[in-house]
This record gives structure tokens, C-alpha cells and sequence, in this order.
């Protein structure tokens, strides 16, 4: 017997079982997940660009700029000033 799992998609039962046991020995074993130092890459990557965003997206609300409608040039020379 087939089971459909998807528009136009159709596994064998057994196979479906199978699967949902082995996941199912998986979530339940308290084995722990070794991770390789590309999963850490990765991880490190991620919290990066994400801190990236973060802080582009919070930047007008922490802009130090005098006056933002000024030239950058007028901004520099206003900053420099004593």
C-alpha cells in the first residue's frame, strides 16, 4: 500500500514506518550530537551577519551625526571643531 505525502507523492508504508521509528530512536537517545568545526564556522558565520542586519537596522536610531541633514563634509568639520 502507498501512502501519499505530497501532491503527486507516494511512499510505501514500511518505508514511512521506518522512517517514523528511526526518528522517533533518535529524538528518544540521549546521545549527544558531535559537532564538526564547519558546524561551528557556519554557527560563528551566522551570528555575525545576523549582527550585521541588527545593527544596520538599529543605526538611525544610534546615528552620532549632528546634523543629519547636513553634508558629511559640514558634519566632519562640525565634529572636528573645538
Amino acid at each position: 500500500m502507498r501512502v501519499l505525502i505530497g501532491p503527486g507523492i507516494a511512499i510505501p508504508e514500511e518505508l514511512k514506518l521506518n522512517v517514523l521509528k528511526e526518528l522517533m530512536v533518535k529524538i528518544l537517545s540521549n546521545d549527544e550530537e558531535k559537532y564538526s568545526l564547519m558546524d561551528w564556522i557556519g554557527s560563528a558565520i551566522g551570528i555575525v551577519v545576523a549582527g550585521f542586519i541588527v545593527f544596520i537596522l538599529i543605526w538611525p536610531l544610534i546615528d552620532p551625526t549632528p546634523n543629519k541633514s547636513s553634508s558629511l563634509k559640514e558634519n566632519i568639520h562640525k565634529a572636528t571643531e573645538k
